[in-house]
C-alpha cells in the first residue's frame, strides 16, 4: 500500500489547510489511477466525496458516494466497490471535479492521513 499512499500524496490535493479536512483529493485521471493501485492490493473502496471549486474556494458537494458490504464475500465487495467508485468517477459530469477515495483506516500503513 505504500505504492497508494505515495501516489495520492504526490498527486493530490491536500485539503487540510483548504477545508481543515485530513485526506486528499485526486482529479479524475488520478483518482482513476488510483483505483487500479487499489485494484493491484484487492483494497476495497468504501465511498468517496465529491469536490467543486466554486471561484473562491473548493467545497464538498452532492452526490458522494458509499458502498456497504451485504451479504457478499470479501473478494466480491472488493471487485464491486472497484467498479462502482470507477463508474461513478468516469461518469460525473463535471470534467473538473475532484474525488476523495475513501478505503479503510486498516489498509495505511505510513503516515497519510484519512
Amino acid at each position: 500500500m505504500d505504492e497508494y499512499e505515495l501516489f495520492i500524496t504526490n498527486n493530490g490535493l491536500y485539503l487540510l489547510d483548504i477545508l481543515g479536512a485530513n485526506e486528499y483529493a485526486l482529479d479524475r485521471e488520478n483518482a482513476l489511477v488510483a483505483l487500479e493501485i487499489l485494484k493491484k492490493y484487492s483494497i476495497p473502496i468504501l465511498g468517496g466525496d465529491v469536490l467543486l471549486f466554486n471561484g473562491k474556494k473548493f467545497e464538498y458537494t452532492m452526490p458522494n458516494w458509499s458502498i456497504d458490504q451485504t451479504y457478499e464475500s470479501d473478494q466480491e465487495y472488493t471487485k464491486s466497490s472497484l467498479d462502482y467508485a470507477e463508474k461513478f468517477i468516469k461518469n460525473h459530469p463535471v470534467k473538473s471535479a475532484l474525488f476523495v477515495i475513501v478505503i479503510p483506516r486498516k489498509e495505511l500503513k505510513g503516515s497519510v492521513p484519512f
